[in-house]
């Protein structure tokens, strides 16, 4: 039978898809142990600024580990940070903890801001890009999306009630480049 034979006589096709599999491998791991500029903020309240690469996985507890300016460095599980943001192809990108109330979620969970000011818009780190958070100045918050439904009206006009000019603009289906205008032009709002 002639044609393709993963077999060959001399393993030639076995090799050549062992080595494209060995290069996948390879880019997934130095893609996800890569070392970029940032900082860590510790419960306590310490910052640490330097270089920062994200670890854990399967067998190990997520966290990162922080290299300073002499090369040393340390482990800090997520457990015992605060909040952390990272410089990734000229984007800045700054992340919160907060309780979470999802299940398997270790009791909190790492948010990434969006908008900071009287209303502050975040979304999650790891999982569905839209569920989106607002958090009032007083720390309260507000879950304000949904995938299919859109953002939620009712909870933006109570929040933005303070603000008529905004509040006249809160209609129809809102998606998140439109929440983002609102909540920008509230936080300018006297």
């Amino acid at each position: 039978m002639e044609g393709f034979h993963l077999l060959d006589s001399n393993g030639f096709y076995m090799k050549y898809i062992s080595f494209i599999i060995i290069l996948l491998l390879l880019s997934l791991s130095s893609f996800s142990q890569g070392k970029v500029p940032g900082y860590i903020v510790i419960n306590n309240g310490d910052t640490l600024s330097g270089i920062i690469r994200r670890t854990g996985g399967f067998n190990d507890k997520p966290g990162f580990t922080f290299f300073d300016k002499q090369g040393t460095h340390q482990k800090v599980m997520d457990k015992d940070l605060k909040a952390f943001g990272w410089l990734i192809d000229t984007v800045q990108e700054d992340y919160i903890k907060v309780k979470a109330l999802g299940i398997g979620s270790g009791g909190y969970a790492f948010l990434k801001k969006i908008i900071v000011g009287k209303i502050s818009l975040f979304t999650q780190l790891y999982g569905s890009a839209d569920n989106l958070y607002i958090y009032t100045e007083d720390n309260k918050e507000y879950g304000v999306t949904d995938a299919i439904l859109g953002i939620n009206k009712k909870i933006l006009k109570k929040l933005m009630a303070s603000c008529p000019s905004v509040i006249e603009k809160i209609t129809g289906l809102i998606r998140k480049k439109q929440l983002i205008e609102l909540i920008k032009e509230y936080n300018t709002c006297n």
